[in-house]
């Protein structure tokens, strides 16, 4: 089952400066497309794409008109994939999807 991940998946409270470590959520999915509708169900967060054709806007819930730009990528073995917007990548069950600021 892949996991997501929001990375890198360290949190700095701004306010108290602590730093946490944020869990990953495991998602059963057998492509991108899915696993973001999937990480919706699980978290209320959701990902749209965004121009150019290779990022995506990340929001807090459907209430929320604020979003970041974010990258997608698949770490597969010693791989790490830029999928940019294709939504039906496969995905294997030991991938780790991170979702974070913009690499590529």
């Amino acid at each position: 089952m892949p996991e997501v991940l929001f990375g890198p998946p360290l949190h700095i409270d701004l306010e108290t400066k602590k730093v946490t470590k944020l869990p990953g959520v495991m998602i059963d999915a057998s492509n991108v497309g899915e696993l973001f509708e999937a990480y919706e169900k699980a978290t209320g967060s959701y990902l749209v794409p965004h121009e150019p054709p290779k990022y995506f806007r990340y929001y807090k819930s459907r209430e929320s008109s604020d979003w970041i730009l974010v990258d997608v990528h698949i770490h597969r073995s010693d791989l790490d994939i830029c999928i940019k917007q294709e939504l039906d990548f496969p995905l294997m069950p030991d991938d780790k999807i991170v979702i974070g600021a913009l690499a590529c």
